[in-house]
């Protein structure tokens, strides 16, 4: 119990910090929508930055490129009065640092971002410009602003809140997430002003990174990116292809198509294909005509039927590393993909590999949380030797059942928790009880009677499981009211009880006891037919019993 409950506060960290930087990337998010006044917007986006980082003060300093020189575009303090805020800003936007000076130079011309925590220790800070506007600075965090390879300026923030402490490694990981966000608005708002064609095209990718930025699905994500993809560039079909770290190799995660399911099949090694040479040289790609070009594969081809003619391959990164590989293939009415088209689905990239990565990392935490709550209810599980697994199978038919019926996907997410986790409560029954053979007393069966109720008293105070303790309260209520702990009946009774009690009563039904013999399956699915409408929800039954038929449960029971 130990190593769960050690796996459990560590997972419950990572979930709190990733829900603590996702909270982050949507505040400043919100900023992208208003570019009217591009001072005003970097003034919000610092305020914000400083206020989520905990810091006191905090600058943007951007490169111009003709002077290469940085300048102080926005300022802002904490907790100084306005009137000498103003002062302290007028004086920052006043100075001019050459591009490789101080800390902030360094940051500029390495890429690399600082955490100094002990300012007096670094001899590359300039001190004459903190004292101009009368301000100590004791530790500082500096981050580059960049699109991909193009480098905007700095992001620096200022002595860490409360007092006496330090930036951490998680403020670092946090800020360079927000510094990228900072970039995307920066790039927007210079490719607005180029032109009036790129204002209406600027639009469209800012309204991308809006719908990119509305899911932490990953399947979600991509899709977005290529259904976004093939209207920036008007092309006939898209592909995105993500790397597999483990074998080195480039998969395909989302195609158009009829056959995407078999695309997903398809793996390039690096080199391998127009995808292949991309990720292998880091470069982006448009051919025109592609039976021209030695380097291309035909091997999607072959696999979805599809015929490429010319294709626009993009290398999708974030922080300076490659992630997978992003195509345009044939651009509609015949024409060939320009500049102007890479320039858009270079930006699509950069603004899409932030929400794979933040995608990424949601379904890491999400899979070690699961893996966590199996550890727990696996746990629980060794109390009753006779139930191993057990919560592993009603967990698969709950979300058969789910599938079947239609259920939201977030709805099947406590459903899944709840599957896993109703049998929680037995912690705190005696073990001579969950494993007595004999008829259970009075007494010991009003012990049972509590599983569901402290189930749900043990995990109600985890955010994570909110949606699914009510679902492990009422496990064991009945359709005609005659259950308990609450004597719910019909509708009123949680959908996602109603189905846990069908696959749960199935599952106990047919499977082998020291005591007895399971049921066969066709005698299991007519007690469940004859008790719908009474102890059942008839419409769970129902499902349940067409999810048998249709070998959704082959190979889960016995």
């Amino acid at each position: 119990m130990t190593s769960v409950s050690l796996s459990s506060d560590f997972l419950f960290s990572a979930i709190k910090s990733l829900e603590h930087r996702a909270s982050a990337l949507q505040q400043i998010t919100q900023f992208v929508k208003s570019l009217e006044d591009i001072h005003q917007v970097n003034d919000q986006l610092l305020r914000k930055v400083v206020e989520l980082a905990g810091a006191d003060a905090g600058v943007i300093a951007l490169a111009d490129p003709q002077t290469s020189q940085l300048e102080f575009i926005s300022v802002h303090w904490a907790d100084v009065p306005p009137l000498e805020a103003s002062n302290r800003e007028k004086v920052m936007k006043l100075v001019r640092m050459n591009c490789t000076e101080g800390i902030i130079g360094q940051v500029f011309t390495s890429g690399e971002p600082q955490v100094v925590s002990d300012i007096r220790k670094n001899s590359r800070f300039r001190k004459d410009i903190a004292d101009l506007v009368k301000y100590e600075i004791k530790n500082l965090i500096a981050v580059p602003l960049q699109i991909d390879e193009n480098r905007l300026g700095v992001l620096e923030l200022f002595n860490k809140q409360p007092a006496e402490t330090s930036f951490s490694a998680e403020d670092l990981d946090l800020v360079m997430a927000l510094s990228n966000q900072i970039a995307l608005v920066l790039e927007a708002h210079r490719l607005r002003a180029q032109s009036a064609r790129q204002v209406k095209q600027l639009t469209m990718l800012l309204k991308a990174t809006e719908i990119l930025n509305s899911t932490l699905s990953l399947d979600g994500v991509l899709e977005n990116i290529m259904d976004m993809g093939m209207q920036l560039v008007n092309a006939e079909a898209a592909s995105i292809l993500l790397m597999d770290e483990e074998l080195g190799q480039l998969y395909f995660a989302a195609a158009t198509g009829t056959k995407k399911e078999e695309m997903k099949r398809i793996y390039l090694k690096k080199g391998e294909g127009i995808a292949g040479w991309v990720a292998d040289h880091d470069e982006t790609l448009l051919i025109p005509d592609v039976s021209k070009d030695e380097r291309f594969s035909a091997k999607a081809d072959k696999s979805s039927g599809f015929v490429t003619k010319s294709i626009l391959a993009i290398p999708i990164k974030t922080e300076g590393r490659l992630i997978g590989v992003a195509e345009a293939i044939n651009k509609k009415g015949g024409g060939v993909f320009s500049d102007a088209d890479i320039e858009l689905f270079s930006a699509l990239a950069s603004y899409g590999a932030v929400a794979i990565r933040k995608a990424q990392l949601y379904s890491d935490v999400n899979e070690l949380f699961l893996a966590t709550m199996r550890a727990l209810a696996d746990a629980i599980e060794a109390k009753d030797a006779n139930t191993h697994g057990r919560s592993e199978r009603i967990r698969k038919m709950a979300l058969a059942l789910a599938e079947e019926m239609g259920l939201e996907e977030n709805d099947s997410k406590n459903l899944e928790m709840a599957a896993l986790l109703h049998d929680v409560g037995k912690i705190a029954v005696p073990d001579h009880i969950v494993n007595k053979r004999d008829n259970l007393t009075e007494d010991e069966y009003k012990v049972l009677m509590r599983v569901p109720v402290v189930g749900a008293e043990i995990l109600s105070p985890i955010k994570q499981l909110r949606g699914a303790v009510p679902i492990i309260r009422h496990v064991n209520e009945r359709w005609d009211g005659k259950g308990y702990p609450d004597r719910l009946a019909g509708e009123s009774i949680p959908l996602g009880s109603r189905i846990i009690e069908v696959a749960n009563t199935f599952e106990a039904m047919t499977t082998d006891r020291p005591y007895r013999k399971g049921l066969p399956d066709d005698v299991a699915l007519k007690e469940l037919a004859s008790c719908a409408g009474v102890q059942f929800d008839p419409a769970c039954v129902e499902a349940f019993i067409r999810c048998y038929r249709k070998g959704r449960f082959k190979n889960l029971l016995r």
